[in-house]
């Protein structure tokens, strides 16, 4: 995808951003759905953008996932949850506003969480993705209110954004983090990844050489849930955590949804993608939960609590995919006993096993 700088990258984001919240509003009011039942305050709908961008909770049903061309013009407005995904970035577009200026026609800064109501008077949220450590800055998106205040101008009038990018803690340790902004660009919530790669995010004690820069980055506490101001309950998970069975919710705390950003542009276009992505629907299978994922170079896609896949966009394509999110489903099975399970299930059939050998055995 070649080098870009970091403005190119950033104003491209904003232009993804501002496509898919437009457009993720556009279907929240041509479909209008009523959420009744276990669909209450479900989120809506949500946009995915292939440079990772996301944004919108679910709506009620299975929405159908669209890809828009990348080159339309922005009109942002409020849609519902989505979840970006990988994209170069490029030159801005003839007409395009200058960075720090959002489209025409845009609710004024800081006036966000205006998303509409369904025919049931149910409020329905537009919730953005960026994937992760996908912020471009020279600095740390934490110290840098007038970046923050620009993403969630173009992102007007979104309810929320979930931006993934590195951050340094009061002792000067670098984390993999996904920081939860409000409409007026402030940081309503911090994520640190808990579970960091080997000699890559942190060097294992057992190595007695100094290999990993700085020493590592720190990590986090593990699964939390957030509650947003008038977003439905998420969790929020950073790369291969989601590969982590029965370990990716606060069980005392079940989310509504899952928002996972990840970063495989180090696989390249091999199988190593898409077995990340098969985790994801595994997850959503297992807690009965939909997931919005967001992946800087894909894949992209949003999936329901039973794992059919709502919307996807490929390895490699810049695209922005916008999908109203369903309901959660009831916890399921797995998500009281989890790993009990499957080695209930193996003790059992050793048991068996052993007792068909017994009787086999001749007198």
């Amino acid at each position: 995808m070649g080098r870009q700088n970091p403005r190119e990258i950033f104003e491209r984001y904003l232009r993804l951003t501002a496509q898919g919240v437009h457009d993720a509003q556009a279907i929240q009011n041509a479909q209008a759905m009523p959420l009744t039942g276990a669909n209450a305050q479900a989120p809506a709908a949500s946009p995915i953008a292939t440079e990772q961008l996301a944004a919108a909770p679910p709506p009620t049903g299975a929405g159908t996932g669209q890809a828009a061309p990348e080159q339309r013009q922005p009109a942002p407005s409020p849609a519902q949850q989505s979840a970006a995904s990988q994209a170069p970035a490029g030159q801005p577009s003839p007409g395009q506003p200058p960075i720090g200026q959002p489209p025409a026609g845009q609710v004024p800064p800081g006036q966000g969480g205006t998303a509409q109501m369904d025919t049931a008077g149910h409020y329905r949220p537009i919730v953005f993705l960026w994937p992760e450590t996908s912020f471009p800055g020279y600095t740390l998106l934490q110290d840098s209110p007038r970046a923050r205040q620009v993403i969630m101008e173009w992102a007007n009038p979104a309810d929320a954004g979930l931006i993934g990018a590195l951050r340094a803690d009061e002792d000067e340790r670098y984390r993999n983090s996904v920081l939860a902004l409000a409409p007026d660009g402030a940081v309503e919530a911090v994520y640190d990844k808990a579970r960091l790669v080997p000699f890559g995010e942190y060097q294992p004690p057992f190595i007695p050489l100094q290999i990993v820069p700085q020493g590592g980055m720190a990590a986090g506490p593990g699964p939390r849930t957030w509650h947003l101001a008038g977003i439905p309950a998420v969790g929020p998970l950073i790369c291969y955590e989601v590969i982590f069975s029965g370990e990716i919710i606060d069980r005392a705390d079940r989310p509504r949804w899952l928002a996972n950003v990840t970063n495989d542009g180090w696989f390249g276009d091999s199988a190593g993608p898409r077995q990340h992505l098969a985790s994801v629907r595994l997850r959503a299978v297992e807690e009965g939960l939909p997931v919005a994922r967001a992946a800087n170079t894909g894949i992209s896609a949003a999936y329901d609590g039973r794992g059919h896949r709502l919307a996807r966009a490929g390895w490699g394509h810049a695209a922005v995919l916008v999908v109203p999110l369903p309901a959660p489903l009831a916890p399921p099975l797995f998500s009281h006993f989890g790993q009990a399970i499957p080695l209930g299930l193996s003790v059992l059939v050793g048991l068996l096993a052993g007792v068909a050998a017994r009787r086999r055995k001749p007198a």
